[in-house]
């Protein structure tokens, strides 16, 4: 998954709790200019940002911020790179 947002609106706010991410992939928020994508959890009202449940996954480039629960959760799974995001 590769996002491709317009320049001044680089910001996911999902209103529900996004799925588990249940097989492998690579997710990069990383923004040319060596910015980030957002993901904005605070519509959501419980969980985890990303919950990632299978193996050889990656996750880069993400500024994940204000969700109840983790911003990123490995659960159970082996092999996950989780590089270069901002977390808070």
């Amino acid at each position: 998954i590769t996002f491709a947002l317009p320049p001044g609106d680089e910001t996911v706010a999902p209103a529900v709790p996004l799925p588990a991410l249940a097989r492998a992939m690579t997710i990069d928020g990383t923004a040319p200019a060596g910015g980030f994508a957002g993901l904005d959890g605070s519509a959501v009202p419980d969980g985890p940002g990303l919950r990632v449940t299978a193996a050889g996954v990656t996750v880069r480039g993400l500024a994940v911020t204000a969700f109840a629960g983790d911003g990123i959760l490995v659960d159970g799974a082996a092999g996950v790179r989780i590089a270069g995001n901002r977390l808070g």
